[in-house]
């Protein structure tokens, strides 16, 4: 399983044709950290799907989660998202507050039915608020744009894991207070 750790401490080296290894996915499940943080990058580097070394049911994973729309391309993805909003959201490309909304919307409704008891009607009301300021904070301050992600699977034991990722391809936080003037 390759998550955001694995992605960025690749030991990435630059190989024939000039492009780094960093692109190269092998053939294996990537959580969301991992496809926020590679998205991200490819676009900064206004890389395209076909410009990218994946491969087989990852390609197809990719696919799916809607990584051609998220590096600005035409989503030939052939199917119906209809888990989208249940147990996983899609890449999106926060750009603009419509798309911000939309991820905020679809991650919030995985959080609600991942945690529908009572017992954690609190933690979910928490969980959807820290997830609308987080994105909301990237469209609104970052002054760029970002990227979210979410997914649940299934675990070793019988439950389940869930894992929301954001990030944020702005000024950062430090940056765009000396930006305002108050720092």
């Amino acid at each position: 399983m390759n998550g955001l750790y694995e992605l960025l401490h690749r030991q990435a080296g630059l190989i024939e044709a000039g492009r780094d290894g960093f692109f190269d996915i092998t053939n294996g499940y990537c959580l969301p950290g991992f496809w926020t943080a590679y998205v991200a990058r490819a676009r900064a580097r206004n890389l395209h799907l076909a410009d990218l070394a994946i491969s087989g049911d990852t390609l197809q994973y990719a696919k799916a989660i809607a990584i051609e729309r998220a590096l600005g391309q035409e989503d030939t993805y052939p199917h119906q998202r209809h888990r989208a909003g249940d147990t996983y959201s899609p890449l999106v490309l926060l750009e603009s507050q419509e798309q911000t909304d939309n991820a905020i919307g679809e991650i919030n409704s995985c959080i609600r039915g991942l945690f529908n008891e009572p017992l954690y009607r609190d933690f979910s009301a928490s969980m959807c608020e820290l997830v609308g300021d987080l994105l909301d904070n990237v469209w609104a301050h970052g002054k760029s744009t970002g990227f979210s992600m979410a997914q649940k699977w299934s675990n070793q034991h019988g439950g389940f894991q869930f894992e929301f990722a954001v990030v944020d391809c702005g000024l950062g936080f430090l940056r765009e207070l000396k930006r305002a003037g108050i720092r």
